[in-house]
């Protein structure tokens, strides 16, 4: 998931702040769960694994996206190159 600003170049894009917006609502269920557990890290295993999980998978959608666009700017350049080739 990108964020509503996106940027046209994925350098300038903040990777670490999209992962965070996505993975909002797992993040605080650590701190939920780490403060009731007088934050005892063993004891909220399962939510700091849902918050990986996440993370995991919110990189793979951007990484698909960042591929898509990708490709569809190479066959824009292919296909105008071929306009003005012919």
């Amino acid at each position: 998931m990108k964020p509503s600003a996106e940027k046209a170049n994925d350098d300038n894009v903040n990777w670490d702040m999209v992962y965070q917006r996505a993975c909002r609502q797992k993040a605080c269920a650590i701190q939920m769960c780490l403060s009731r557990h007088k934050y005892q890290e063993s004891k909220c295993q399962a939510e700091i694994d849902a918050y990986k999980a996440c993370c995991t998978k919110a990189r793979g959608r951007d990484e698909a996206s960042r591929q898509q666009r990708h490709d569809a700017s190479a066959s824009s350049s292919i296909n105008a190159t071929n306009e003005h080739v012919t």
